[in-house]
This record gives C-alpha cells, structure tokens and sequence, in this order.
C-alpha cells in the first residue's frame, strides 16, 4: 500500500515540478513583456514577480517532498507537506487577486491609457507621461486612445500628432499629421493594450489554477505518505 501511496505523491509532486517550472518561465515573460509599462500598469507586473516566486518556492518544495518521501523520512516529509499547504495559500491568493484583475482589466486599462493620454504634455512638463505613452504608440502601432483624431483636442495646433504615431518615425513626421493621415496609424492604443494584458493575464491564470489543484494534492499525498511510513517502522 505504502508504494502506491508512494508513487502517485511523487508523479502529483513531479506534475507539479513541470507546472511549477512552466508558471516561471511565464512569468519572466510577463516581466519583461511589461516592465516598460509597470509604472501605470502595476498589477500584471506585480503579479508576475510574485508568480515566479510561487513556481520557485513550488520547485523547491516538491523536489524535497519527493526526495523524502523515497527515503522514507516521516518527519520531513510533514514537513515539506505543510510547506507546500503554505505555497498552495499563496497560490490561492495569487489566483484570487489575478482572477479579481482580470475581471477588471478592460475598464482599468482603459481608464489607464485615458490619464496617460489626457497628461501628455508637448511642452516636457510631464515626461514620464509622454515617454510612457510615446513608446506604446510605437509598440502597439496606435495612436491616440480611440481614434487618431484624439489628438485634435489634445495638441494646440489640432491638425499634429507626436512623431510616435507615425509609420516611420522620423523627426516632425507628426507635423499635419492629421490632415493627410497616410503617414500615421489610424488606430487608437486602448484596444491593443487591452489585448496585451488579457493574453498574458489568462496564461498567468491557467498555469496557476493547474499549479494550486497540483500543489493540494501532492501536500494531501504527502500525509498519507507519512502515516504509511510511520506504520511500516511500526511494523517493523
């Protein structure tokens, strides 16, 4: 009995290895698919660090588990066993706040792209606003919010764009901009952006909901395994 116990906890625990492993490369992807964006969107940036220390602290724990569970060590293997409740916690947790996110993401980044948008300054007061949003108009190809024609009311001139809207960027390209339109995306960055998350907010999600479903029953497994441990050295 002890070695099918034995064998389904280090298979879960060994699912939960490659789960764990794939929660980490998705979330490095995430961090630096996003660090460009972190100051205005903080949550997929925060979650995705905390993401890759769950699947860390996941790895560790089941390759102890695993390691104990074959040497047939009782007390370490609680141990690991509790260490890994605590892990799924946290996965929970994280799942929780990913879930309560992402249900909220399209008004939230819409919202977001809006105040970047409205504090963009052509006079150098805001920066950081201008630089942020400059460079998502030229990663996601947009320009403006909705529309190109945003920037009618957000320019004094209402015919420019900043340079960040145009095909090819070349200094003073957004100059007019408006009144030809061939040279600029005519599209605005709320959808594209909105898009970018989502994609890497439902990869986040489904490896942790596989990750927590995993890290339950390999703790559960490792119990069992214990007090089948503890009755063979009774036996004995």
């Amino acid at each position: 009995m002890f070695k099918t116990y034995s064998v389904v906890c280090v298979a879960t625990n060994t699912l939960s290895i490659i789960v764990a492993v794939a929660l980490l490369i998705a979330g490095s992807i995430c961090i630096h698919d996003t660090s460009f964006l972190r100051s205005s969107w903080t949550e997929i940036y925060s979650l995705s660090i905390y993401s890759v220390i769950i699947s860390i602290l996941s790895i560790i724990f089941a390759l102890c588990l695993i390691y104990v569970v074959i040497r047939k060590l009782p007390a370490l293997t609680v141990l690991f066993s509790v260490l890994i409740l605590i892990v799924f916690v946290l996965a929970i947790i994280n799942l929780i706040v990913l879930a309560v996110s992402f249900g909220d993401l399209q008004a939230d980044s819409d919202k977001t792209t809006e105040t970047l948008f409205h504090n963009y300054s052509n006079s150098d007061l805001i920066i950081s606003s201008k630089k942020l949003f400059g460079e998502i108009q030229q990663t996601f190809q947009c320009c403006g919010v909705r529309v190109a024609d945003d920037w009618k009311n957000q320019l004094p001139d209402g015919k420019s764009t900043p340079d960040s809207c145009c095909r090819i960027v070349i200094p003073g390209c957004g100059t007019n901009s408006l009144t030809r339109q061939d040279t600029i995306y005519l599209h605005g960055c709320a959808e594209p952006i909105y898009f970018y998350l989502r994609q890497r907010f439902i990869a986040l999600l489904t490896i942790d909901t596989i990750l927590v479903i995993l890290l339950l029953a390999s703790a559960i497994l490792g119990f069992i395994s214990e007090q089948h441990i503890r009755e063979q050295y009774q036996m004995m």
